[in-house]
């Protein structure tokens, strides 16, 4: 039987973070939607990003600087958030996430002054049910699957400000999760596809993401894992309205048409208590109406009781 193997990840990203206008909605490490806590176990799980951009790509695709005033003037993004999850049975789990983010820049005001946006962000609550383990599965070449029904509920930041930390709406969403060992040395690879329908004129949005993560056995001290990982994210929002303008004159509503191609990576590490720590990074390269961002993020969860 396959060893278990515990991921180490934030998506979100997990939480690879999916930024734009602004898809600002932590998601399940990569490979961990589809590690859920045992019946009776509850995962806490704190974490913190920091975005900083000094460029956005236009409706057309062109790479637009913001133009800077002071040498360091930029926009910078800072998030705390909570997860938590619950075990109700061997395949069936509870997940809440909860956080504040502040969002600062002087680059649209004439007049150099900063302006700041503050507050909570979107909430997310859902359950996810595993209908397929490759652990037990009859072929070999089935992978681990989870399917999550859940809802967001709208934050109290100005969902209004330029590249704000929300998209702006309440609504729901449903994702499935795809994880499979693909040699016995702890190389794996994951996928995963969300869909997301929002109030407020939020156009619908599809997030995906591909990688590979890789469980390294580490039997000294108090380590016991660690794991590289590395993914690719898509984000394509269906319709919607695009940036115009820059600098003072920039228009970016939260129904904005946003689509984003970022890199994420980081470097996971697992204790002998089952406590798992990330470090990640994520890096957009390329899209529409969107921001070129770089982001910085650590990433913590610790297991209570269980059976």
């Amino acid at each position: 039987m396959m060893k278990k193997t515990w991921v180490v990840v934030l998506l979100v990203s997990g939480l690879g973070l999916d930024l734009g206008a602004w898809e600002n909605l932590p998601e399940e490490p990569y490979g961990q939607a589809n590690l859920l806590p045992q019946p009776g176990e509850l995962v806490v799980s704190p974490f913190y990003s920091y975005t900083r951009w000094i460029h956005f790509y236009d409706n057309e695709g062109h790479k637009k600087a913001i133009p800077e005033r002071q040498p360091e003037e930029d926009f910078e993004v800072n998030d705390g958030m909570f997860n938590f999850e619950y075990g109700l049975k061997e395949a069936l789990a509870l997940d809440l996430t909860v956080g504040y983010g502040t969002a600062a820049t002087r680059f649209f005001d004439p007049l150099n002054r900063p302006h700041t946006s503050w507050g909570s962000m979107d909430t997310q609550i859902g359950l996810r049910y595993r209908f397929e383990d490759e652990r037990r599965a009859n072929s070999k070449w089935m992978p681990t699957l989870t399917v999550r029904l859940g809802g967001i509920i709208l934050g109290n930041y100005d969902e209004d400000f330029p590249f704000a930390q929300g998209s702006g709406g309440s609504g729901g969403e449903v994702g499935l999760f795809a994880n499979k060992t693909i040699i016995c040395s702890g190389l794996n690879l994951y996928s995963d596809a969300t869909w997301r329908i929002r109030t407020h004129g939020v156009p619908q949005k599809v997030a995906t993401r591909i990688g590979l993560y890789y469980d390294i056995e580490a039997p000294f001290w108090v380590f016991r894992m660690f794991t590289p990982n590395v993914a690719y994210k898509f984000l394509n929002s269906f319709g919607g309205s695009p940036v115009i303008g820059n600098g003072p004159d920039i228009q970016y509503s939260h129904t904005v048409r946003e689509m984003s191609h970022l890199l994420e990576g980081g470097m996971g590490v697992t204790d002998k208590g089952g406590r798992r720590y990330q470090f990640y990074f994520d890096w957009g390269f390329m899209g529409e109406n969107t921001p070129a961002v770089m982001t910085y993020g650590l990433y913590a969860s610790f297991p209570f009781a269980g059976k």
